[in-house]
Protein backbone atom coordinates (compact mmCIF):
# COMPACT_ATOMS: atom_id res chain seq x y z
CA UNK A 1 0.00 0.00 0.00
CA UNK A 2 2.82 2.41 0.79
CA UNK A 3 4.35 1.88 -2.65
CA UNK A 4 0.98 2.56 -4.27
CA UNK A 5 0.55 5.77 -2.26
CA UNK A 6 4.05 6.99 -3.16
CA UNK A 7 3.50 6.21 -6.84
CA UNK A 8 0.19 8.06 -6.77
CA UNK A 9 1.69 11.18 -5.23
CA UNK A 10 4.62 11.13 -7.65
CA UNK A 11 2.18 10.91 -10.53
CA UNK A 12 0.43 14.08 -9.44
CA UNK A 13 3.27 16.24 -8.13
CA UNK A 14 6.71 14.89 -7.11
CA UNK A 15 7.27 17.97 -4.94
CA UNK A 16 4.60 16.79 -2.53
CA UNK A 17 6.91 14.04 -1.29
CA UNK A 18 9.54 16.63 -0.37
CA UNK A 19 6.98 18.48 1.72
CA UNK A 20 6.32 15.40 3.85
CA UNK A 21 2.86 14.64 2.51
CA UNK A 22 3.47 10.89 2.43
CA UNK A 23 3.98 10.88 6.19
CA UNK A 24 0.24 11.37 6.57
CA UNK A 25 -0.30 7.73 5.66
CA UNK A 26 -3.52 7.18 7.57
CA UNK A 27 -5.30 10.14 6.02
CA UNK A 28 -3.93 9.40 2.57
CA UNK A 29 -5.01 5.77 2.69
CA UNK A 30 -8.52 6.72 3.69
CA UNK A 31 -8.98 9.12 0.81
CA UNK A 32 -7.26 6.86 -1.68
CA UNK A 33 -9.80 4.19 -0.71
CA UNK A 34 -12.55 6.64 -1.63
CA UNK A 35 -10.97 7.16 -5.02
CA UNK A 36 -10.42 3.45 -5.60
CA UNK A 37 -14.12 2.87 -5.04
CA UNK A 38 -14.81 5.24 -7.93
CA UNK A 39 -12.04 3.60 -10.01
CA UNK A 40 -10.81 6.40 -12.27
CA UNK A 41 -7.26 7.76 -12.42
CA UNK A 42 -8.52 11.30 -12.76
CA UNK A 43 -10.15 11.06 -9.35
CA UNK A 44 -6.96 9.57 -7.91
CA UNK A 45 -5.21 12.75 -8.96
CA UNK A 46 -7.97 14.87 -7.46
CA UNK A 47 -7.49 13.08 -4.15
CA UNK A 48 -3.76 13.81 -3.97
CA UNK A 49 -4.19 17.44 -5.02
CA UNK A 50 -6.82 17.89 -2.34
CA UNK A 51 -4.54 16.44 0.31
CA UNK A 52 -1.93 19.06 -0.54
CA UNK A 53 -4.38 21.55 0.96
CA UNK A 54 -5.06 19.18 3.88
CA UNK A 55 -8.58 18.55 2.60
CA UNK A 56 -9.89 15.90 0.25
CA UNK A 57 -11.73 17.29 -2.78
CA UNK A 58 -12.49 14.01 -4.55
CA UNK A 59 -16.01 13.62 -5.91
CA UNK A 60 -16.88 11.08 -3.25
CA UNK A 61 -15.89 13.33 -0.33
CA UNK A 62 -17.40 16.41 -1.97
CA UNK A 63 -20.73 14.65 -2.48
CA UNK A 64 -20.73 13.40 1.10
CA UNK A 65 -20.04 16.93 2.34
CA UNK A 66 -22.98 18.21 0.31
CA UNK A 67 -25.32 15.44 1.47
CA UNK A 68 -25.89 16.39 5.08
CA UNK A 69 -29.10 16.02 7.12
CA UNK A 70 -30.07 19.68 6.80
CA UNK A 71 -33.81 19.00 7.02
CA UNK A 72 -35.35 19.02 10.48
CA UNK A 73 -38.48 17.00 11.10
CA UNK A 74 -40.73 19.20 13.24
CA UNK A 75 -44.40 18.34 13.73
CA UNK A 76 -46.95 19.34 16.29
CA UNK A 77 -47.61 16.94 19.15
CA UNK A 78 -51.07 16.03 17.89
CA UNK A 79 -49.75 15.57 14.35
CA UNK A 80 -46.89 13.40 15.62
CA UNK A 81 -49.23 11.20 17.64
CA UNK A 82 -51.62 10.81 14.71
CA UNK A 83 -48.88 9.94 12.27
CA UNK A 84 -47.25 7.43 14.62
CA UNK A 85 -50.62 5.77 15.13
CA UNK A 86 -51.19 5.62 11.37
CA UNK A 87 -47.68 4.29 10.69
CA UNK A 88 -48.02 1.52 13.27
CA UNK A 89 -51.39 0.51 11.75
CA UNK A 90 -49.93 0.05 8.26
CA UNK A 91 -49.75 -3.55 7.01
CA UNK A 92 -46.44 -5.35 7.33
CA UNK A 93 -44.14 -4.88 4.35
CA UNK A 94 -41.28 -6.97 2.92
CA UNK A 95 -37.80 -6.01 4.03
CA UNK A 96 -36.99 -5.10 0.40
CA UNK A 97 -39.67 -2.39 0.30
CA UNK A 98 -38.96 1.16 1.49
CA UNK A 99 -41.78 3.56 2.31
CA UNK A 100 -41.10 7.27 1.80
CA UNK A 101 -43.46 10.03 2.94
CA UNK A 102 -43.68 13.18 0.82
CA UNK A 103 -44.14 16.26 3.03
CA UNK A 104 -44.01 18.76 0.13
CA UNK A 105 -40.76 20.53 1.05
CA UNK A 106 -38.94 17.39 2.16
CA UNK A 107 -39.35 13.62 2.56
CA UNK A 108 -39.22 11.34 5.60
CA UNK A 109 -38.59 7.66 6.22
CA UNK A 110 -39.33 5.82 9.44
CA UNK A 111 -38.61 2.65 11.38
CA UNK A 112 -36.12 0.28 9.79
CA UNK A 113 -36.19 2.40 6.64
CA UNK A 114 -34.80 5.32 8.64
CA UNK A 115 -31.74 3.30 9.66
CA UNK A 116 -31.25 2.25 6.04
CA UNK A 117 -31.45 5.85 4.81
CA UNK A 118 -29.03 7.06 7.48
CA UNK A 119 -26.52 4.40 6.47
CA UNK A 120 -26.81 4.81 2.69
CA UNK A 121 -27.28 8.58 2.40
CA UNK A 122 -25.51 10.11 5.39
CA UNK A 123 -23.18 7.24 6.36
CA UNK A 124 -23.89 7.85 10.03
CA UNK A 125 -26.54 6.73 12.49
CA UNK A 126 -26.63 10.18 14.07
CA UNK A 127 -29.02 11.30 11.32
CA UNK A 128 -31.77 9.17 12.89
CA UNK A 129 -34.07 11.23 15.13
CA UNK A 130 -36.90 10.05 17.36
CA UNK A 131 -40.40 11.19 16.48
CA UNK A 132 -42.76 11.30 19.47
CA UNK A 133 -41.96 10.65 23.09
CA UNK A 134 -42.00 7.90 25.66
CA UNK A 135 -42.85 4.40 24.46
CA UNK A 136 -44.39 5.80 21.27
CA UNK A 137 -41.10 6.95 19.75
CA UNK A 138 -40.58 6.28 16.05
CA UNK A 139 -37.08 6.41 14.45
CA UNK A 140 -37.18 8.93 11.60
CA UNK A 141 -34.90 10.55 9.05
CA UNK A 142 -35.68 13.70 7.06
CA UNK A 143 -34.47 13.87 3.45
CA UNK A 144 -34.16 16.89 1.21
CA UNK A 145 -35.19 16.43 -2.41
CA UNK A 146 -31.57 15.87 -3.41
CA UNK A 147 -31.19 13.30 -0.62
CA UNK A 148 -34.34 11.52 -1.75
CA UNK A 149 -33.18 11.33 -5.35
CA UNK A 150 -29.84 9.89 -4.28
CA UNK A 151 -31.57 7.42 -1.97
CA UNK A 152 -34.01 6.30 -4.70
CA UNK A 153 -31.20 5.71 -7.20
CA UNK A 154 -29.28 3.61 -4.71
CA UNK A 155 -32.32 1.52 -3.83
CA UNK A 156 -33.72 0.94 -7.31
CA UNK A 157 -30.65 0.84 -9.54
CA UNK A 158 -28.09 -0.75 -7.21
CA UNK A 159 -29.67 -2.64 -4.32
CA UNK A 160 -32.84 -3.98 -6.00
CA UNK A 161 -35.38 -2.53 -3.55
CA UNK A 162 -38.94 -1.36 -4.12
CA UNK A 163 -39.86 2.24 -3.31
CA UNK A 164 -43.31 3.48 -2.34
CA UNK A 165 -43.94 7.22 -1.96
CA UNK A 166 -46.92 8.29 0.16
CA UNK A 167 -48.75 11.62 0.25
CA UNK A 168 -51.14 13.02 2.81
CA UNK A 169 -54.72 13.12 1.58
CA UNK A 170 -55.94 14.95 4.66
CA UNK A 171 -57.07 13.98 8.16
CA UNK A 172 -53.93 11.95 8.73
CA UNK A 173 -54.59 9.54 5.86
CA UNK A 174 -51.59 8.70 3.67
CA UNK A 175 -51.92 6.90 0.35
CA UNK A 176 -49.43 5.68 -2.26
CA UNK A 177 -48.87 8.47 -4.80
CA UNK A 178 -46.31 6.60 -6.91
CA UNK A 179 -44.09 3.57 -6.62
CA UNK A 180 -41.34 1.81 -8.51
CA UNK A 181 -39.41 -1.45 -8.52
CA UNK A 182 -36.23 -2.51 -10.34
CA UNK A 183 -38.33 -3.98 -13.15
CA UNK A 184 -40.73 -1.04 -13.43
CA UNK A 185 -39.17 2.42 -13.07
CA UNK A 186 -41.72 4.43 -15.06
CA UNK A 187 -43.24 6.42 -12.21
CA UNK A 188 -39.83 7.52 -10.94
CA UNK A 189 -37.98 7.99 -14.23
CA UNK A 190 -37.83 11.76 -13.78
CA UNK A 191 -36.27 11.34 -10.33
CA UNK A 192 -33.80 8.65 -11.41
CA UNK A 193 -32.66 10.02 -14.76
CA UNK A 194 -33.58 13.71 -14.60
CA UNK A 195 -35.43 13.67 -17.92
CA UNK A 196 -32.35 12.42 -19.79
CA UNK A 197 -31.82 9.23 -21.73
CA UNK A 198 -32.70 6.05 -19.85
CA UNK A 199 -29.57 3.90 -19.75
CA UNK A 200 -30.82 1.33 -17.24
CA UNK A 201 -32.59 -1.79 -18.46
CA UNK A 202 -35.91 -2.52 -16.76
CA UNK A 203 -37.06 -6.06 -17.55
CA UNK A 204 -39.71 -7.79 -15.46
CA UNK A 205 -39.98 -11.58 -15.59
CA UNK A 206 -42.76 -13.98 -14.58
CA UNK A 207 -42.06 -17.69 -14.11
CA UNK A 208 -44.22 -20.65 -13.23
CA UNK A 209 -43.23 -24.31 -12.92
CA UNK A 210 -45.50 -27.27 -13.68
CA UNK A 211 -45.25 -31.03 -14.13
CA UNK A 212 -45.46 -32.28 -17.70
CA UNK A 213 -47.96 -35.15 -17.90
CA UNK A 214 -47.09 -38.68 -16.85
CA UNK A 215 -43.43 -38.23 -17.75
CA UNK A 216 -42.98 -36.02 -14.75
CA UNK A 217 -40.75 -33.55 -16.60
CA UNK A 218 -40.44 -29.93 -15.55
CA UNK A 219 -42.37 -27.51 -17.71
CA UNK A 220 -41.33 -23.87 -17.34
CA UNK A 221 -43.69 -21.09 -18.35
CA UNK A 222 -41.95 -17.74 -18.80
CA UNK A 223 -43.12 -14.28 -19.76
CA UNK A 224 -41.20 -11.01 -19.73
CA UNK A 225 -41.84 -7.33 -20.37
CA UNK A 226 -39.09 -4.96 -21.51
CA UNK A 227 -40.54 -1.53 -20.77
CA UNK A 228 -37.71 0.42 -22.36
CA UNK A 229 -37.98 -1.31 -25.74
CA UNK A 230 -41.75 -2.01 -25.49
CA UNK A 231 -41.30 -5.75 -25.97
CA UNK A 232 -43.50 -8.51 -24.55
CA UNK A 233 -42.29 -12.12 -24.76
CA UNK A 234 -43.94 -15.42 -23.84
CA UNK A 235 -42.53 -18.93 -24.04
CA UNK A 236 -42.56 -22.36 -22.40
CA UNK A 237 -40.06 -25.21 -22.43
CA UNK A 238 -39.01 -28.35 -20.62
CA UNK A 239 -36.03 -28.08 -18.30
CA UNK A 240 -33.63 -30.23 -16.31
CA UNK A 241 -33.43 -30.72 -12.55
CA UNK A 242 -30.88 -27.89 -12.34
CA UNK A 243 -33.12 -25.51 -14.34
CA UNK A 244 -30.23 -24.89 -16.71
CA UNK A 245 -32.43 -23.63 -19.56
CA UNK A 246 -34.05 -21.11 -17.23
CA UNK A 247 -30.62 -19.92 -16.12
CA UNK A 248 -29.69 -19.33 -19.77
CA UNK A 249 -32.85 -17.25 -20.22
CA UNK A 250 -31.98 -15.14 -17.17
CA UNK A 251 -28.51 -14.45 -18.55
CA UNK A 252 -29.91 -13.52 -21.95
CA UNK A 253 -32.72 -11.26 -20.74
CA UNK A 254 -30.97 -9.65 -17.75
CA UNK A 255 -34.16 -9.08 -15.74
CA UNK A 256 -34.25 -7.05 -12.53
CA UNK A 257 -37.44 -8.44 -11.01
CA UNK A 258 -39.36 -11.71 -11.11
CA UNK A 259 -43.03 -12.31 -10.35
CA UNK A 260 -43.95 -15.62 -8.70
CA UNK A 261 -47.21 -17.17 -7.54
CA UNK A 262 -47.18 -16.87 -3.75
CA UNK A 263 -49.14 -20.09 -3.19
CA UNK A 264 -47.15 -22.22 -5.64
CA UNK A 265 -46.59 -25.67 -4.11
CA UNK A 266 -44.44 -27.17 -6.85
CA UNK A 267 -41.62 -29.32 -5.53
CA UNK A 268 -39.03 -27.14 -7.26
CA UNK A 269 -40.40 -23.78 -6.11
CA UNK A 270 -37.72 -23.52 -3.40
CA UNK A 271 -34.98 -24.28 -5.92
CA UNK A 272 -36.44 -21.66 -8.27
CA UNK A 273 -36.33 -18.99 -5.57
CA UNK A 274 -32.73 -19.85 -4.72
CA UNK A 275 -31.79 -19.54 -8.39
CA UNK A 276 -33.45 -16.13 -8.70
CA UNK A 277 -31.78 -14.90 -5.51
CA UNK A 278 -28.35 -16.00 -6.74
CA UNK A 279 -28.94 -14.05 -9.93
CA UNK A 280 -29.71 -10.90 -7.92
CA UNK A 281 -33.39 -10.62 -8.90
CA UNK A 282 -35.99 -9.00 -6.69
CA UNK A 283 -38.74 -11.59 -6.08
CA UNK A 284 -42.31 -10.28 -6.00
CA UNK A 285 -45.09 -12.63 -4.87
CA UNK A 286 -48.51 -12.34 -6.47
CA UNK A 287 -51.75 -14.16 -5.72
CA UNK A 288 -52.83 -17.02 -7.95
CA UNK A 289 -55.21 -15.90 -10.71
CA UNK A 290 -58.59 -17.50 -11.34
CA UNK A 291 -57.32 -19.09 -14.54
CA UNK A 292 -54.48 -20.81 -12.68
CA UNK A 293 -56.89 -21.99 -9.99
CA UNK A 294 -58.92 -23.86 -12.59
CA UNK A 295 -56.00 -25.65 -14.30
CA UNK A 296 -53.30 -27.79 -12.77
CA UNK A 297 -50.73 -27.49 -15.59
CA UNK A 298 -49.57 -24.78 -17.93
CA UNK A 299 -51.67 -24.32 -21.04
CA UNK A 300 -49.94 -24.36 -24.39
CA UNK A 301 -52.58 -22.09 -25.93
CA UNK A 302 -52.19 -18.34 -25.73
CA UNK A 303 -54.75 -15.56 -26.03
CA UNK A 304 -54.92 -14.05 -29.55
CA UNK A 305 -53.39 -10.76 -28.40
CA UNK A 306 -50.27 -12.61 -27.14
CA UNK A 307 -49.88 -15.22 -29.87
CA UNK A 308 -47.63 -12.97 -31.96
CA UNK A 309 -45.38 -12.30 -28.98
CA UNK A 310 -44.63 -15.95 -28.26
CA UNK A 311 -41.12 -17.05 -29.10
CA UNK A 312 -38.55 -19.56 -27.93
CA UNK A 313 -35.45 -18.07 -26.33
Amino acid sequence: MDEAVRALVQLVDPRLIERGLVKQRVQLRRHVTHAVEHSTLERYATVARGLHGRRCTCLHCSSMAAVQPVQQLSLGKSTEAGFIQFYNSMPEKPSTTVRVFDRNEYFTVHGEDASLAARLVFHTSSAVKQLGSGCQQLPSVALSRMNFESFARELLLVRQYRVEVYRNKGRGVWTVAYKASPGNLQQLEEVLFGGGAITHTAVTLAVRLATQGKQGGRLVGLAYADLNNHVLGVTEFTDSDQLSELQACLVQLGPKECLLVSSDRHSDSGRLRQLLSRCGLLITDRKRSLQLERQGTLSTSLPPQLSSARRTL
